[in-house]
């Protein structure tokens, strides 16, 4: 029999963030109808006729929001999963599953379920009370190597919830200020941080991006730039797209996959983390791609033909982030300067409010070679700020 397409299609997405503002274009593209859910003032509500106030971490908000929609997805993780469980034996389709939600929204059970389908990964333990800790460090007969990375449990996004103890007044320090389980890592040697986007669709097709080299801020730890495609061997090109393939089977993901790598000083990689929903190192497609990955992660949805990721570009993305003395309404510098430059696209988030380090937008720039495209961001590299609106005197 023939398949029928008839839109307009609905999804609900819990969260109204820049990530549900960027699904809106290709939605509307492919007959599909967003309702957002969110706090007041968030990205979305004024690009959105079907904007619903409310938190996506409560309960009864999301059940509320929820009640007439047979397709959800999220753009940020932590979201009520007791919600969506109750949502999911409704019969609503949930995407990605409350499962890979449940796992991924906990840095333990990520590091876990690595370990138990053999992917690799550093080597870690959990920290559940100021008692382990204590044990861990000052009681073992072997303490472990300095330094070291802290990752609490739950709750952390772009750098937050992570540091990096250096030595055992840092150890003391955590266990006089010991907050939440957390889980600690070796600090791994690496030479690159490397992302990859994958697809798949419900019957296990695969529609895989080249992978892409990220450059961190030194302090803040959250995402800077990109460079697409990574200067890498072919050979860990193969591996990395090897690994995001066989993590996104084995996780049944129907969307977008996004594996961050570490790859190490023995040319090694080693997963970090996964998202399992679009994510930061992967706007770049929206302007060297045919298709991006927002299109993706709908198309795998609603059973359309997953699209193409080949690039016909070399690309870069630059975080506008606020600067670090920014602090109340938002307002940019050199927006002029940088709309100038050929193969520059400027993405503005729509937040009102401006704090040190907030991602506030993005910049996609595109060139036909690493060296050209080296050149552009060298020359854009700290054009935008974004400032607090300065006061009237």
């Amino acid at each position: 029999m023939p398949s029928y397409y008839r839109p307009p299609l609905h999804l609900g997405i819990l969260g109204g963030g820049q990530l549900g503002q960027m699904f809106i274009a290709p939605a509307l593209s492919l007959g599909i109808c967003l309702y957002f859910l969110d706090k007041d003032g968030a990205p979305c509500q004024e690009a959105s006729k079907f904007f619903y106030k409310g938190s996506f971490i409560k309960y009864d908000d999301v059940l509320n929001f929820s009640k007439d929609l047979k397709n959800l997805t999220i753009e940020i993780e932590n979201v009520n999963i007791e919600a969506l469980s109750l949502l999911e034996k409704q019969g609503v389709s949930i995407f990605p599953s409350v499962n890979t939600i449940r796992i991924v929204q906990d840095k333990l059970l990520q590091k876990q379920y690595y370990q138990k389908h053999g992917f690799p990964t550093a080597k870690f333990k959990s920290i559940e009370t100021k008692e382990d800790l204590g044990s861990h460090f000052f009681a073992s007969p072997i303490p472990p190597v300095l330094p070291i990375v802290q990752k609490i449990r739950k709750s952390g996004y772009d750098g937050r919830g992570v540091k990096i103890l250096k030595s055992t007044d840092d150890i003391k320090a955590w266990g006089q200020n010991f907050i939440a389980p957390s889980l600690i890592e070796e600090k791994i040697d690496f030479t690159k941080e490397l992302s990859i986007v994958v697809v798949r669709d419900e019957k296990g097709n695969l529609a895989v991006y080249p992978p892409v080299e990220m450059r961190f801020h030194p302090v803040e730890n959250l995402l800077e730039s990109l460079i697409c495609p990574a200067e890498i061997e072919e050979g860990i090109k193969k591996r990395v797209e090897e690994l995001a393939c066989d993590l996104a089977q084995s996780l049944a993901i129907i969307g977008v996959l996004t594996i961050e790598f570490f790859l190490t000083t023995e040319n090694e990689l080693l997963i970090n983390e996964i998202s399992p929903r679009t994510h930061n190192s992967g706007h770049y497609t929206m302007d060297a791609c045919a298709n991006s990955q927002f299109e993706q992660h709908l198309r795998a949805i609603f059973k359309l033909p997953l699209g193409d990721t080949s690039c016909h570009s070399h690309a870069a993305t630059l975080n506008l982030l606020g600067e670090a003395d920014a602090n109340g309404v938002a307002c940019y510098l050199g927006l002029e300067e940088a709309l100038k430059v050929p193969g520059l696209s400027l993405y503005l988030y729509n937040k009102k409010e401006v704090r040190p380090y907030r991602k506030m937008g993005h910049i996609t720039v595109i060139a036909s070679d690493r060296t050209e495209l080296e050149k552009k961001m060298q020359n854009i590299s700290g054009l935008v700020k974004c400032i607090s609106k300065p006061r009237q005197v």
